[in-house]
């Protein structure tokens, strides 16, 4: 079966309506009924008082006046009979219809004839007065006077029935309109969906589609920006990769062949690591995913990245001092993106500072953030050009160090991802670069 919502809301509805309506049916009837035998019992007590009240003379001449027959016309008629004290019939409406005076005063129901009727007797002196009425007679009233108010009933049914489906096909228009909207767009038309005029009860229903398509249009801008990063970064390598190759394959001595294969095992690794740099900034997009972040042991983390440059470190003759701060610095974040994050930091550091320097580690903590320090006193990097460092494959002018301009590009990438901040400031002795990275506590 089809699953509508419009079709729910019809067919739930339309059978509130008709179970409604059979219970207005019921009530009314029942209703009708109480009415209606609380005014004929009425009108049967005030016949008896009226003839009552008459003189043994008057009641004698309506005997003459008897109707010969067995039956009761139409619901109004009732069988009227007047007893005298010693129990003879002094008049009776209608003289076939011999229904026994009964015992008891008051209202009553008794078998008359196979039927149940209604009956009601009071006696004043020596006249007794008894009034009686079939209850059949009654039920048909009762029937009658419900079926006029049941045909309006069943009327509105069908009208009501109609405004439903008018109504409820109205209210979800808007949601047919967006929808409508949505399937006219191509893939590359993300913006939001306009909400002002849309009713509250769908607003965040679009508003989360809205959000949605925002982050597809930043995944499909990181998608592009890679891609055109790729084919900027990887021609130059690659190019030179083939030139290499094609003097290689020209060669004639060994040493010229060795010599090629050395600049083309050069740049092949130099395309690896452009590769390499390009997928850890696309991973690290601000914008990417955070459901793999944990709690994180910043001091560990260090201590690890640490022994595995100590070597590289120790070969320039430079100083590396791990963290003053041993105790359990924890920060809640991507255990992967914070090891790029320091790796990047250290190889730079490293790379920047000349043979003979120090590079040294600085953990600290307040009551909202955690703090984590890079310093050393390489060749640093100018004031003007800290704003630029930060720039995808930007490399400060003179630079001797070979790279591709994309480690800092990561690193704040990176801090962007964690909700923190970057800060650059002279190092040692105002000499140097010391890197500061501000991460809050979750």
């Amino acid at each position: 079966m089809r699953n509508s919502i419009r079709g729910t809301l019809i067919t739930y509805l339309i059978l509130g309506l008709l179970v409604t309506s059979a219970f207005i049916s019921v009530l009314t009837h029942y209703i009708a009924g109480q009415e209606l035998e609380e005014l004929y019992d009425k009108n049967m007590q005030q016949i008896t008082t009226v003839l009552l009240n008459q003189t043994p003379a008057t009641l004698k001449a309506h005997s003459i006046q008897q109707k010969i027959r067995a039956n009761l016309e139409g619901e109004e008629e009732f069988l009227i009979q007047i007893w005298q004290k010693d129990r003879t019939l002094l008049y009776s409406s209608h003289s076939l219809l011999t229904l026994p005076l009964q015992s008891t005063l008051g209202f009553g129901f008794v078998n008359f004839k196979h039927e149940p009727w209604r009956y009601f007797s009071d006696t004043v002196d020596d006249i007794t007065v008894q009034i009686s009425q079939p209850t059949l007679a009654r039920e048909r009233v009762i029937l009658e006077v419900s079926s006029q108010f049941l045909v309006p009933l069943l009327l509105q049914i069908p009208i009501l029935g109609l405004l439903i489906w008018i109504v409820v096909g109205q209210g979800l228009k808007p949601m047919i309109q967006v929808s409508n909207a949505i399937r006219s767009r191509d893939s590359e038309a993300l913006q939001p969906l306009a909400i002002d005029s849309l009713p509250e009860e769908i607003k965040p229903t679009i508003q989360a589609l809205n959000e949605l398509l925002e982050r597809l249009d930043q995944a499909l801008k990181v998608q592009r920006r890679f891609t055109a990063d790729a084919a900027h970064e990887l021609r130059t390598p690659l190019t030179a990769v083939q030139l290499q190759l094609d003097l290689l394959n020209r060669s004639q001595s060994k040493n010229d062949k060795q010599e090629a294969l050395t600049k083309l095992n050069a740049g092949v690794k130099r395309s690896i690591h452009v590769v390499r740099q390009l997928l850890a900034l696309a991973h690290q997009e601000p914008e990417a995913n955070t459901h793999n972040f944990e709690k994180l042991n910043l001091s560990l983390l260090l201590s690890e990245c640490l022994s595995v440059v100590q070597d590289i470190a120790s070969k320039k003759n430079i100083s590396l001092i791990g963290p003053n701060n041993t105790n359990i610095m924890a920060i809640f974040g991507k255990r992967s993106s914070i090891r790029i994050l320091i790796d990047n930091l250290l190889d730079n550091s490293i790379r920047y500072t000349t043979a003979g320097g120090k590079i040294q580690i600085v953990l600290d903590e307040t009551t909202t953030e955690m703090v984590m320090q890079i310093i050393d006193n390489g060749i640093g990097i100018a004031v003007a050009e800290r704003a630029r460092v930060f720039d995808r494959f930007y490399r400060i002018p003179g630079s001797e160090e070979s790279g591709t301009g994309l480690g800092l590009a990561i690193v704040q990438a990176i801090v962007k991802q964690h909700a923190g901040s970057i800060q650059l400031d002279d190092g040692f002795a105002g000499k140097g670069l010391a890197v500061r990275i501000i991460f809050p506590k979750k």
